[in-house]
Formats: C-alpha cells, structure tokens, sequence
C-alpha cells in the first residue's frame, strides 16, 4: 500500500520533536512489513531525497507574493489564517503532483498546523490527533481568545468537520476532549511503537539519576522541574538531575515583534537558562542539556533510575513509550494522557497535574522506594507490540477505503 504522510515536521527537518520521531518510527515500520510510505512535509527548500529507505519530499515554507497581496488587500486583518490557506494549499499542490505520478492508496494527516485545510477530495485520507488547540492554548503563555487564536479555533473546527468519520488519534484523553466538544467521534489508534522485550534490554549499570527529556515548556511541565528538582537534590545529596530536549521561551508577555526585540534582553530567558539558574549551586550533580544526538539520550536513559515526565497535556509521547520500554520507572501527572500507560505503583507512579508539592512528595517516596530496594517494576508496556497497533491503524485505512 502507498501511503503519505502529510505533517510539518520529520527527522530530517531542522528542528523536530515527537511528531517527526513518531513518523520515522511508523514509516520504518509500515516499509518493514512491505508498504510504501512517502512523507511530505514543510521545510527550507524545495527538494526530494531518500532517508534510510524512506521517500521524503520537502516544500518551501517561504510565502509566495499572492499571500502577500491578499494580506495587504486585508488589511492584515487574517494574517494566521492566510497563513494556514496558503501552507495547506501549497504542501496539497504537492501531494497531488506526486499522486498524478504513482497513486496514493490512503494518505495520513497531522492536525498540527492544520495542513489538511485544502486535502483533495479525490485521495482518500485520514486525520491523526496530535493536539487539540482549544486545550492547548490553556498551556501556553498567549490569550486564548486573541483574534490570532480564534482564527485558530475556528479552522481547527473545519477540519474537524472535513475529516469526520475518519479522525484517529493516540491519545484517549485527547480523543475524549475532542468528541465532548465537537460531537465527532474519534478512533483510538495507539503509535506502532516497536517496544523491547525485557530479556533484549541492556542491562547497563544504573545511576542515581532522575532524567528528564524532551521539550522544555510550560505544556511539559518544565515549571515545576524549576521549583521541584533543587528541593529534591538538597534532600538527597547523592542523586543527579539530568535533563536534553528543545528549549522554548520562558515566557512571551508581547504579540508585536518590535517590542519583542526592544525587550529581548529582558523575556528572552528560557527554561533551560531558568533551570540551570536554580540548581546551579549543585555543580556537576546537574546536568542541563539542550538538543543531543538520538543516540546520547537513549545511553542517558539506560543510565538513569528514574524518568520524570511532568507534562499538563501530552498526546502519546515518545519519551514516556521509550522510558517504559527500557523499564524504568516513570513518574507523570494525572489526566495528562501520559498516564493511560502507567499503573500507579506497578510500572511508574503518578502525581497531581501541576502541582509542585505533590510532585516533590511523590519523587521523595519513589526515591526512599528505589532505596531500600521495594520496588519491583512490572512493566506491562512490553506486551504492547507494533504489530498489533499497526495491524489496527491499517484496519482503518481499509475501513476508509472499503467505504465502510
């Protein structure tokens, strides 16, 4: 089967997260088991390349003059939602010049950026959650009710609507958000993660780490690292704090660009600055880090005892599944999604969503646990084979393309 994924991001972009991991993983996989998948996605330039068996084609995320033309005819007045308008149309030009060369079966949209804005009616295609906007915004320094972030709303509800009867998403709790707001259903497909068995996992010599990765955001939770981590490190004086991942703004008090740049000096500061800041009195016992190679986080991981992942909101990250995969202890926050894949006291424990003192409580009784040597992972994520999520995500392809 042909298959494309239209998304904003891949591992070959610049700057990528979950999102690109995610497909790389799917795409590998699907083309282990004999399909083809193609991803299409935004980037620099215009050019098309093979990336370790996998076809990718990149478009030009470079606004062409007619955006501009209608933005000042506007006014300026729908400046995000021209944006939009012309991303989804041009990546869409795309997509069906390449499928006027070899036919896609079924093609598989991201909701992030809402590129399936313009999807051509004549390929059949299927929308994957990757976020849901309307909570999202709770999460991030910006009014939610801007004219900018209505625009947003009010986009994300079409494609909503275009794409009925044909929504998967990750995520259960995201997935429920969605069908409580909109009355769409959505299908719950988990990410064909290839997990390891136990008995295949490296049986490196553990530290006394707790290890973070991942963005660093107010969504993931890197707040409460700042206000939780220095009380943790002077408590118990012979365990680390290690953390990688891309770094985001601590916060964006204006929307204008020019007050941004005369005030950058001042809000310029990020969460890894912030948290380097607030343990920086434990020297070597801390370990801040931004973007690393692939291969050095997984050798982080194998080394640490503890993974803390404190995100508000998430979908169905890459860490938490690579964390349980090596099994490790996790430690995440309730009614985040994060939590659908861990039992409280059996494979990681859980906390209070955005709440500093019950993480701080909760780390200190994994850590007395860990210790004195109580606790036993029994790690039920290992059952959870890609075959068996592929299998679903492919069942639903053929539902689409039997009309059924």
């Amino acid at each position: 089967m042909r298959i494309g994924f239209v998304a904003p991001e891949f591992v070959t972009s610049k700057q990528y997260g979950g999102l690109g991991t995610y497909l790389y993983k799917t795409c590998s996989y699907l083309k282990k088991i004999g399909h083809n998948p193609v991803v299409i996605i935004i980037g620099d330039k215009n050019e098309s390349l093979n990336y370790n068996g996998i076809e990718v084609h990149t478009v030009p995320k470079k606004m062409e003059p007619s955006f501009w033309i209608a933005n000042a005819l506007l006014l300026f007045t729908l400046n995000t939602s021209l944006r939009i308008y012309f991303k989804s149309k041009r990546i869409n030009q795309r997509l069906k010049s390449l499928n006027n060369q070899d036919k896609f079966d079924i093609v598989q949209y991201s909701n992030a950026q809402f590129l399936s804005l313009k999807a051509p009616s004549e390929i059949k295609s299927v929308l994957r959650l990757s976020q849901y906007y309307r909570e999202y915004f709770k999460y991030i320094y910006s009014d939610s009710n801007s004219w900018k972030n209505i625009q947003k709303k009010i986009i994300e509800h079409v494609v909503y609507r275009k794409h009925k009867g044909h929504i998967i998403g990750p995520s259960k709790t995201i997935n429920k958000m969605v069908e409580d707001k909109t009355g769409i259903a959505v299908k719950h497909v988990a990410s064909p993660y290839i997990s390891k068995p136990i008995e295949e996992i490296p049986q490196n010599d553990e530290d006394n780490i707790i290890f973070y990765f991942g963005t660093y955001s107010f969504s993931k939770g890197s707040d409460l690292l700042i206000k939780v981590i220095p009380r943790i490190l002077d408590k118990y004086p012979e365990w680390r704090f290690v953390s990688a991942g891309r770094d985001t703004p601590l916060r964006r008090p204006y929307s204008y660009g020019f007050l941004n740049q005369v005030f950058k000096k001042r809000f310029k500061q990020t969460f890894t600055q912030k948290l380097e800041q607030s343990l920086n009195k434990f020297g070597d016992r801390a370990l801040i880090q931004k973007k690393i190679p692939y291969s050095k986080v997984v050798s982080l991981l194998q080394k640490s005892k503890i993974v803390v992942l404190p995100s508000r909101i998430d979908n169905s990250p890459n860490t938490l599944t690579e964390a349980l995969s090596l099994n490790k202890i996790v430690v995440v926050a309730e009614s985040s999604s994060l939590d659908e894949l861990v039992t409280h006291g059996e494979n990681g424990f859980i906390f209070k969503n955005g709440d500093p003192n019950n993480l701080f409580e909760t780390l200190s009784s994994v850590i007395n646990t860990v210790e004195s040597n109580k606790f036993r992972i029994a790690n039920k994520f290992v059952q959870t084979e890609a075959s068996r999520n592929v299998t679903k995500l492919m069942q639903f392809y053929n539902r689409i393309l039997n009309n059924y």
